[in-house]
């Protein structure tokens, strides 16, 4: 199953050999990733001062003040490249909450590096389908530069996604709190969550809280003589009218006639072992 990294598509902006400072207006989340194929510049960021070596890739807010010094590189030394869009899912920003990353292109090296100058050749407008290669080549840059950042700030698949949140609501289902809140809990977006999880389990976060409180109200009127009532609220339902309904309408019948065919169907068994 295809994973999605980012929340939008990123938008390429600009490739160029040193930094520029025009950014869009209408840029929401700009960032500038840069690959060094020399050693000797010097970034920056902040009160961070940075000396990528060969191979290096930076990754920087573009709303975070930096400077870049690259005037002993030779030409190409740095490719700069300029999307918007830089925000991903799950726990950790893109740019890091520093407001940057600085990674080593390792085994990647070698296809990176010609990312970087074909997307840099590209620009000149003198290739045929030069849009549909640049958005290829800048996906390449993506996905290797998200893949080379350690484990734990990277985005999580999905299906582990879906799993830490069925963990927490298994857990957590009789909890007075909004899905929002979990979320913040979880430190996941919520959005993200939704869509991630409705595609793994069939059905929407919120139905499955209601699955599992309902789940548990079965148990009770099996298990317990308590009131209606006191059901519902065990269950999390301060309203016992609309436990009612919720049940009836998720069960075909009412949690009364659902005690009652239980008792009915046990009192059977026991019969016949007689």
């Amino acid at each position: 199953m295809r994973e999605k990294i980012f929340k939008k598509p990123p938008v390429l902006l600009r490739v160029g050999k040193n930094k520029s400072d025009f950014i869009p207006v209408e840029a929401v989340s700009p960032a500038d990733i840069v690959f060094f194929g020399r050693s000797g510049a010097t970034l920056k960021i902040g009160e961070y001062e940075l000396s990528p070596v060969s191979g290096d890739i930076v990754v920087v807010s573009r709303q975070a003040a930096y400077s870049a010094d690259v005037k002993d590189l030779p030409a190409g030394g740095a490719i700069f490249v300029t999307i918007d869009g830089a925000e991903i899912y799950g726990d950790y920003r893109f740019t890091g909450e520093s407001g940057f990353r600085i990674v080593s292109s390792g085994i990647y090296r070698g296809i990176l590096e010609a990312a970087f100058r074909q997307l840099w050749r590209e620009q000149d407008d003198l290739y045929p389908e030069s849009n549909f290669v640049s958005d290829n080549l800048l996906n390449i840059i993506l996905a290797l530069t998200t893949r080379l950042m350690p484990f734990e700030i990277r985005p999580r698949k999905s299906s582990e996604v879906v799993g830490r949140a069925k963990e927490y609501f298994d857990e957590n289902f009789l909890n007075d709190e909004t899905l929002s809140d979990a979320c913040k809990k979880l430190n996941l977006d919520r959005y993200y969550l939704s869509h991630v999880f409705r595609r793994q389990t069939g059905m929407p976060p919120k139905k499955y809280l209601i699955e599992k409180r309902l789940e548990y109200a079965e148990q009770l009127l099996r298990m317990t003589d308590d009131d209606i009532i006191v059901i519902a609220k065990r269950c999390g339902y301060d309203d016992p009218a609309y436990f009612c309904r919720l049940f009836k309408q998720t069960r075909g019948r009412t949690a009364l006639e659902y005690r009652a065919n239980y008792k009915k169907k046990k009192a059977e068994e026991e019969k016949q072992k007689k």
